[in-house]
């Protein structure tokens, strides 16, 4: 909370009606609020003040501006009301203004505004620090000498200890931050988190810049400029240093240490240079108390966005693009190489590994999609058209072959090309063949439930071969343009995976990246930590039942499209809770959302994780010897297994964890077992359940469908589920029911070798098999 009280508030409402020359008893509690708002977000506080009654702000005197942080006069000017709100007043007029948005854009703002959620900490700031409580005492005036210094922040000489530690501490990290950080702002929490305590704390928060976030040298003014003393006295003596460099420029330079590229979360040993920079300034400006503050980060900390091995990956490609649109021994030209892997646009958690070659290096495998100009020379059979293909990729082969020396294998439908780290599986692409699959899946005049649907193995081909290539291609460029959305899927892509949600990454994509393009009742995430939180509101908050979400990837979509999407929702209304539609998938038939039967505990479970990720940030539950950027996040990526009802436990090599050879062709013939072992399971038990996995933590979950075990008739008996016959009612026809004990007979068999445990879920004595 800010000290920004009722009586602040009343004070201003009547200034607002009173200089915009409105009576408040004829004018709406609604239009007099929209009135407060403007003056908070329009007034620059840091220069001007407010006298009560004057229309017009005046510029602050310099003894103002040293004085205190936000002045707001009585008529007289002798009394200062918004004494206590200089070191809130900034996050204070932004809030005002996002407000002033909400309200003017939305027909229902009621929750964006006075929500509790969407002013949670955990929505805002990337990066929080929360002081130790300050006892009962640290919000009533200083009377005493002050503790603490005013160099950088201007408070009254009586100012409370907690608003001095405020104005102080969100002032010093300001600086020190630079343009890496957008806006830094403190508050206050009352009701201490450790026992028999009482008090209150400062919460810092800072949203930063994420370009700007992996910078190692910090450049400061010339050793010669006035600026070098007050440089120095920011950094110290110890960190401060001067640097010539190649222009001649002798300068006040700050270094840090680089952390090493590629690691998934940021450690003690290497942190990041966001908490070296915060630590190293809580520990010189604050000696007693920065010790004792606990940073927060998020559970992976600060991480490279964008990785080093995925620059490569994409010069890769590009060259080999190139390769492949210069072919000229082609009866059809090579009109684009489309990139189709989650890698191509960052967001990658893990790599293929390619079956091991020849040479013996390890390679990492990534599908892309050839895509040949429009002809008429195309067959128009299918079939033909496939096995037109398959020569294509001789050819290919053949001409890359003799002129590049590239070598590379073919298989039914791909071919495998070999670059020095990477392997290109190519599968071909002609407009020609799935244009009637597109039209009925993907057009915004025809129904979803179109009287002649496409088959299956359609609908999948056109995923792979024309959907994914698309969506991939835009992904790319918008996390060029935003970084953080790369590091936000991929940890948002790690919770859905610890909830036995694996194969749903295209989903997460698609919330993720709609948390970027349409951040409304915020700004956009400026890091991973905030867009988990925030898809954990979107997933808890957003009315799935009644509301589609669209997702307008290109800014493309008008507003009768956008209508017709709308209609073709309320047509299939009930066929699953998740509803995520864009301009290439209008109808959702191509994007895999997660079932109506986890969607509900999928949403209690964000909830959940929500919380907990408040109560963190608040050091709610937390030991107070435990702290740390990275401490006290576990239950966020806790399995609640009470909602399925077979857990199996599997016993495999990690790819990590071979370093020879044939470690990693074990590791990588492990991993395909798995992924079959998997899909048998779906393929044969899907009449009866839902199957559910994390491969990375090496576990598989079932989820019994309800409606199959209701008294069925004898025909079930003819498939592949077995089933119990129990006899009629008054001896009438026999009926059947699915047997669960030979069910979870044929899973362990179906496992042999890779299933080391079979968990019940829910059975009284927790049995395992």
């Amino acid at each position: 909370c800010t000290p920004l009280n009722g009586f602040c508030l009343s004070i201003l409402a009547a200034h607002a009606s009173q200089t915009s020359n409105v009576a408040a008893g004829h004018t709406s509690s609604f239009q007099l609020f929209k009135l407060a708002l403007t003056v908070l977000s329009s007034t620059e506080w840091s220069t001007q003040k407010i006298t009560f009654g004057s229309a017009t702000p005046t510029p602050l005197t310099e003894a103002e501006k040293s004085a205190c942080g936000a002045h707001f006069y009585d008529s007289e000017g002798n009394l200062n009301f918004f004494w206590r709100l200089g070191p809130f007043i900034a996050e204070i007029g932004q809030e005002a203004k996002r407000c002033l948005h909400i309200l003017d854009t939305q027909s229902d703002p009621y929750e964006a505004v006075f929500g509790q959620q969407s002013s949670s900490p955990c929505l805002l700031w990337d990066v929080t620090i929360r002081t130790p409580i300050l006892g009962p005492g640290s919000l009533c005036p200083a009377l005493a000498r002050r503790s603490l210094p005013t160099d950088f922040a201007p408070t009254p000489s009586d100012a409370p200890q907690a608003l001095a530690i405020a104005a102080r501490m969100s002032e010093v990290l300001r600086r020190g931050l630079g343009d890496r950080c957008i806006q830094c702002a403190p508050r206050l929490v009352f009701g201490a988190p450790e026992a028999e305590s009482e008090g209150v704390s400062v919460l810092v928060g800072c949203r930063l810049d994420a370009p700007m976030l992996e910078r190692t040298l910090d450049r400061g003014p010339s050793a010669e400029a006035p600026e070098a003393q007050e440089f120095k006295a920011l950094w110290g003596p110890e960190k401060s240093e001067l640097r010539r460099f190649r222009d001649g420029s002798v300068l006040e330079c700050v270094v840090w240490a680089k952390p090493p590229a590629g690691r998934e979360a940021e450690s003690r040993m290497q942190p990041s240079v966001v908490t070296q920079i915060v630590n190293h300034l809580l520990r010189r400006h604050f000696k007693n108390l920065g010790p004792r503050c606990d940073l927060v980060t998020g559970p992976s900390g600060f991480t490279s966005n964008l990785g080093e091995k995925d620059r490569r990956l994409w010069l890769a490609f590009e060259e080999f693009r190139k390769h492949l649109t210069h072919l000229n021994s082609l009866p059809l030209q090579v009109k684009d190489v489309h990139p189709v892997d989650p890698a191509f646009s960052y967001m990658a958690p893990s790599y293929r590994t390619a079956p091991l070659s020849e040479d013996g290096v390890s390679r990492d495998i990534h599908n892309v999609v050839a895509e040949f100009e429009s002809s008429g020379r195309w067959p128009d059979d299918p079939s033909a058209g496939r096995k037109v293909a398959a020569a294509m990729l001789l050819k290919i082969k053949e001409e890359l072959q003799n002129d590049l020396g590239l070598e590379s294998d073919v298989a039914e439908g791909i071919l495998d090309v070999k670059f020095p780290e990477f392997v290109f599986r190519v599968q071909i692409f002609h407009g020609k063949d799935l244009r009637d699959v597109a039209h009925r899946v993907t057009s915004f005049q025809l129904a979803a439930s179109h009287r002649d649907p496409p088959t299956q193995e359609d609908v999948d081909r056109l995923r792979a071969l024309w959907w994914r290539p698309r969506i991939r291609g835009v992904l790319h460029a918008e996390v060029l343009q935003r970084p953080a959305m790369a590091g936000a899927v991929r940890l948002c892509q790690r919770w859905f995976g610890t909830q036995l949600l694996s194969g749903y990454e295209e989903f997460v994509e698609h919330l993720v990246t709609y948390l970027f393009l349409h951040p409304d009742p915020f700004e956009a995430p400026t890091s991973p930590q905030v867009a988990l939180a925030r898809l954990l509101w979107l997933l808890d908050s957003h009315d799935w039942q009644h509301e589609p979400l669209l997702l307008d990837l290109d800014g493309k979509l008008s507003a009768n499209e956008r209508l017709q999407i709308r209609s073709s929702f309320e047509r299939q209304q009930g066929e699953g809770l998740f509803w995520v539609a864009s301009r290439f998938d209008p109808h959702v038939r191509l994007l895999r959302c997660p079932p109506m039967t986890v969607g509900l505990w999928l949403q209690r479970r964000a909830r959940h994780c929500l919380s907990l990720t408040h109560q963190r940030l608040l050091g709610i539950g937390l030991a107070p010897n435990a702290l740390g950027p990275l401490t006290g996040w576990e239950s966020l990526f806790t399995l609640d297994s009470s909602i399925f009802d077979l857990i199996l436990r599997l016993d495999l090599p990690k790819a990590s964890e071979g370093v020879t050879k044939a470690d990693l062709a074990k590791a990588s013939a492990a991993h395909n077992a798995l992924e079959d072992f998997v899909q048998k399971l779906t393929t044969q038990l899907s009449p009866i359940c839902l199957v559910f996995r994390d491969l990375d933590a090496r576990a598989v979950a079932l989820k019994w469908r309800p409606a199959a075990f209701l008294p069925q008739h004898q025909h079930v008996l003819m498939g592949a589920v077995p089933h119990t016959m129990l006899r009629g009612q008054d001896g009438g026809v026999p009926i059947c029911v699915p047997n669960v004990l030979a069910l979870t007979s044929l899973v362990a068999s179906l496992g042999e070798g890779l299933v080391s445990e079979i968990r019940v879920v829910g059975s009284l004595s927790g049995k395992t098999l």
